[in-house]
This record gives structure tokens, C-alpha cells and sequence, in this order.
């Protein structure tokens, strides 16, 4: 009598089991799910998510990229990837540029090997913003120069070549030492009007800033095609116009941002980047409602 009892219970529960295993859960038939998936292709196969957490293929080339020609920078694949992630910026396909005070006063910015280090940390953006990886770079004081594109081959010791035979107050030979910006940012407006991506320009000075209306004009200016101003201020004082942007509304966008970095040996890479990539997607979605890029 137990045995039958038990017989019948056992028999239940493994018959239960069975049509579990071969139930389908909506329209859809469970024991499908089982069979080899065709593997992905097309735009879809560059990025696999997993809930909220989605692993984007070009963070992995970023860090496979930097592992492979510049180790000693290798970390920074990471910082970059959230910063991109919280600015919205990780899908972004831009050309990237660099503009270098050169004038008498950044003497200890280049001594102490900031330059080089904030050049290194652009450098990468431009390798995960740009396909080709380059990035523009000029320099000016009295007068402006465009030098060798940037990349990772080249980079580690760049700033030391373009120094070569500099004395006395000339940091960069034949560039002076005084400022002048604003014909280093008109060469720049007319190599970028026609561009088909937006444009970022980290533009690098320790103030000493006299020519704000000229400045000011070439901003607004440039407003009018796919060129975004970030301006950083190292190791100085008295910026003038770039102080004021915010108030300057004399244009059809605003196409700038600007934020002063008084020790940069004291600022994490993670407060540096945040700051390079702040408002930048503000502006490229203004800018794209507005007809000024597709």
C-alpha cells in the first residue's frame, strides 16, 4: 500500500518535471532556446548588453590600442570610458585639435612637464573620438604654427622635438613670446569650416589676455559651423575674455566652455576628464537642431 502511494507521488513529480522542461513561456517554446544562436553581425555586433551594463567595442580597442603603443597610459582607458558613458559622449565620431600657448609665461608649464601630460590625456581622446586617430595641434605666442598631427606613435616626447633650438623666452622657435590669439583661431575656423564631424579644440593658455573683442569675434564666428571651443587655463591668471562666456550671448550657439586648472599635478584624471567633456553634448545637440551639422 506505502509503495503504490509512493509509486504514484514519485511518478507525479517527475511527470510534472517533464512538462515543465517542454512548456513554452508565452509564445515561445523554451526547449528552443536551447539551440546554437547564428552569431550577430552588422552595427548590432559591435556592442553586447547584459541588463543595464553594455560592453562597447571601442573602449576595448581604446585599451588594447594604448596597451599595445602607449603602456604608460593604459589606465586611462577606463577613466575615459565612464566619463564617456556619463556625458553621453561614448558613441561620439569627432576630429579633435590642440592649440598650445607657447608664449613667455608657460616657461614652467613646459619645465614641469604639464604640457606634455595634458597633450598625452587629449592625445587618447582623439585616438577613441577620431577614426584615423590624428590629432591637429598648433602652437602660438606672437605668432602661431601647425605642427606634425599628433598620435600615438609619436607622441611620447613631442613636445620636447617641437622645442628644439628655443632660447630665451621663445618656447617654440619662431613663435615669439607674447599673445596672440586670435589669428592661431581664425587658421583654425578655416581649416574645420567645411568639416563633415563635429570639431572639439582644446585650447591650452595661462591667460595674459588683452584681445578679447577680436577673440570674442572669432567665437562667434565659428559659431556658425561644427567647431566647439573648450578652453583650459594652466597654471595662470587673468583669462579675460574666456572668463566671461558665459554672459557672452552675441552669437547663434554657444559653441565654448572654459575652466581653469590652477596645480594640474593636483587634479585627478577623473575631474580632468569630466571637465574636458562637460556640455559638449549640449552643444551637438543644439547644434543639430539648429542645421549647423547633420
Amino acid at each position: 500500500m506505502a509503495g503504490s502511494v509512493l509509486s504514484k507521488m514519485f511518478g507525479s513529480l517527475f511527470g510534472a518535471k517533464k512538462e515543465v522542461v517542454g512548456a513554452s513561456v508565452g509564445s515561445t517554446d523554451v526547449s528552443a532556446t536551447m539551440k546554437p544562436q547564428e552569431p550577430q553581425s552588422g552595427p548590432s555586433a559591435a556592442s553586447v548588453s547584459y541588463g543595464d551594463h553594455e560592453m562597447d567595442a571601442r573602449s576595448v580597442s581604446l585599451s588594447k590600442t594604448l596597451e599595445e603603443k602607449a603602456p604608460h597610459l593604459v589606465s586611462l582607458a577606463k577613466t575615459i570610458d565612464v566619463s564617456l558613458k556619463k556625458n553621453n559622449l561614448q558613441t561620439l565620431t569627432a576630429k579633435v585639435a590642440f592649440v598650445l600657448d607657447a608664449s613667455g609665461s608657460m616657461q614652467g608649464e613646459f619645465k614641469k612637464g604639464n604640457v606634455q601630460a595634458v597633450l598625452d590625456r587629449i592625445a587618447v581622446l582623439a585616438t577613441q573620438f577620431d577614426d584615423d586617430g590624428n590629432l591637429d595641434l598648433w602652437g602660438f605666442a606672437s605668432n602661431f604654427k601647425k605642427y606634425e598631427d599628433v598620435t600615438l606613435d609619436n607622441l611620447k616626447g613631442y613636445v620636447e622635438r617641437i622645442q628644439k633650438g628655443a632660447s630665451g623666452w621663445n618656447i617654440l622657435p619662431g613663435l615669439g613670446a607674447s599673445n596672440n590669439e586670435p589669428p592661431v583661431m581664425m587658421d583654425i575656423i578655416k581649416t574645420f569650416k567645411n568639416s563633415e564631424e563635429p570639431v572639439i579644440v582644446y585650447f591650452i593658455t595661462d591667460g595674459g589676455i588683452d584681445k578679447n573683442n577680436q577673440i570674442k569675434k572669432a567665437i562667434a564666428e565659428s559659431a556658425h559651423y561644427p567647431i566647439y571651443w573648450k578652453f583650459v587655463g594652466l597654471g595662470g591668471n587673468n583669462y579675460g575674455a574666456l572668463e566671461d562666456l558665459d554672459d557672452f550671448t552675441d552669437r547663434v550657439i554657444d559653441n565654448t566652455d572654459f575652466f581653469p586648472i590652477d596645480d594640474f599635478k593636483k587634479v585627478s584624471d577623473e575631474v580632468l576628464y569630466q571637465k574636458l567633456l562637460s556640455c559638449i553634448d549640449d552643444w551637438r545637440k543644439e547644434a543639430k537642431q539648429k542645421g549647423i551639422m547633420s
